[in-house]
């Protein structure tokens, strides 16, 4: 098995994941398995966009495996992608991937939390998923592996 160790931005190079797996394998561990989308997943849009859905772009391409693991998450949250919306709110960097500086959901668990850490201490990663959204707030950077190409 390959394991190449990956930033949490660097995610944000997909156009599509899947969330394929969550786990906690251990207490205050949680595990995601996420995995990169095939372009023919978008045989719609690839005919809205006028291309032959026989030869959709990026067909030939392997596609990614990824385990990122949040090794002492502090709150976590797993969202339908449909009942999902963005607050204008709210600051992040990255598309897929989002690293936020303020959200909604840091002030929540900031809010119902002990105080035994401040605020700043806090990072909120966003993960936008087809079917799912997902949330996690750590004191922590996720530990993210690259596991096969299929």
């Amino acid at each position: 098995m390959k394991l190449n160790p990956v930033d949490w931005l660097d995610l944000n190079r997909l156009n599509y994941v899947y969330l394929t797996e969550i786990g906690e394998p251990k207490d205050n561990v949680l595990e995601l398995i996420i995995e990169q989308a095939p372009a023919s997943d978008f045989r719609e849009e690839i005919e809205a966009l006028g291309i032959s859905p026989d030869e959709p772009v990026g067909a030939g391409e392997l596609l990614e495996t990824y385990r990122i693991e949040f090794a002492n998450y502090i709150a976590y949250a797993i969202r339908d992608e449909s009942f999902a919306r963005n607050d204008t709110l709210e600051t992040y960097e990255g598309t897929l991937a989002r690293l936020y500086r303020e959200s909604k959901f840091l002030e929540y668990v900031d809010s119902t939390s002990t105080g035994l850490r401040t605020k700043d201490a806090l990072q909120h990663y966003g993960l936008l998923c087809l079917e799912h959204v997902v949330e996690v707030v750590s004191t922590d950077t996720p530990n993210i592996t690259l596991l096969e190409e299929r």
